[in-house]
């Protein structure tokens, strides 16, 4: 006899005031997984939680229990509940994908368990990976051209081009709602170094 599919729930809502709470969402899931016939293991929820925070408790314990494959499907109402900048979805959804980890979303009626769900994943984390790699070449192209070229100040050229081509991509995605994390995972550098850049255009676009 098949073992019934072992499905997480993730729910969030951004903010606690005016009686948001995350009991629609729980209620809705649980329906969807007794009609589909899931065993629900684990509620993950966010409450009072930006989709743009970079740290959501509940995603990130629901990522390190996908990894020790304590369910085979995360269950959310809507795309936009994973997180408000595409980045983040982005990276969750092709997170889920490497580590064979189904996804359904109830709003867009996606199940990544069916052949048209299946493509969807695929096309979801080729977009990320494609991204991943134009800013790497963007970052490439620029040292190349301070290679060639020089320096404005005529100085040797070293660490301060390769710092001023990370510090325009670091903007960039700020500007994009790129979360801390994310960024710095893209770039290969330190969550405190994004924060330094970060500080630093503060400091300038305010004089």
């Amino acid at each position: 006899m098949t073992e019934p599919t072992r499905v997480a729930l993730y729910v969030r809502v951004s903010t606690t005031g005016k009686g948001q709470t995350t009991r629609q969402q729980v209620m809705r899931l649980n329906k969807v997984a007794r009609d589909a016939g899931w065993n629900v293991v684990e509620t993950y929820r966010d409450e009072g939680v930006s989709g743009t925070k970079a740290s959501r408790p509940a995603l990130d314990k629901l990522k390190k229990d996908a990894v020790a494959r304590e369910f085979d499907t995360v269950a959310c109402v809507a795309l936009d509940r994973l997180g408000r900048s595409t980045r983040d979805v982005l990276n969750l959804v092709a997170e889920l994908h490497a580590l064979d980890v189904d996804l359904y979303l109830d709003r867009e009626r996606l199940d990544t368990s069916t052949p048209m769900g299946a493509f969807f994943f695929s096309v979801m984390a080729s977009v990320a990976e494609l991204e991943r790699n134009l800013i790497v070449e963007r970052i490439n192209d620029g040292l190349e051209r301070a290679r060639k070229h020089g320096t404005k100040s005529g100085r040797p050229i070293g660490s301060p081009p390769i710092a001023a081509s990370i510090r325009r991509e670091v903007t960039r995605l700020t500007r994009r709602d790129y979360s801390k994390r994310d960024i710095a995972k893209t770039l290969g550098i330190s969550e405190a170094s994004v924060a330094r850049i970060r500080r630093a255009e503060q400091a300038t676009s305010s004089m």
